[in-house]
C-alpha cells in the first residue's frame, strides 16, 4: 500500500520488535480526521481517529497541535517557509 500527502498524529510510545528473526521499530500513533486547509493556509482537523502502529522511517519531522474552539490546528515550523532559494550564508 502507497499512501500519499501528509498524514497527521501524536505518538504514544515507540517499540522494537522482532519478527521472523528479523528487528523493527515501530511507533504506536493516534492519527487525525481529515486535514482541511483553510482560505490562509491553516491546516486543521476537527479530532483524532484510530490508533496504529507504523514503521518508524515513516514519520517526517514533529510538529506541534494548538486547539482552539472545536479545531485543532497544525503548527509546522518545518515546513513554513520555502527556503529553497536562500542562500547558505556561512561565517
Amino acid at each position: 500500500m502507497k499512501i500519499t500527502g501528509d498524514i497527521y498524529g501524536i505518538v504514544n510510545y515507540y517499540l522494537v520488535h522482532e519478527f521472523n528473526h528479523q528487528v523493527y521499530m515501530l511507533a504506536y500513533v493516534q492519527l487525525t480526521s481529515k486535514i482541511v486547509e483553510d482560505e490562509y493556509g491553516c491546516k486543521h482537523f476537527t479530532q483524532f481517529r484510530s490508533k496504529e502502529f507504523i514503521d518508524v522511517r515513516c514519520l517526517d519531522h514533529c510538529i506541534g497541535f494548538a486547539k482552539i474552539d472545536n479545531r485543532y490546528y497544525i503548527i509546522d515550523k518545518e515546513n513554513a517557509f520555502d527556503d529553497s532559494n536562500w542562500e547558505n550564508i556561512g561565517h
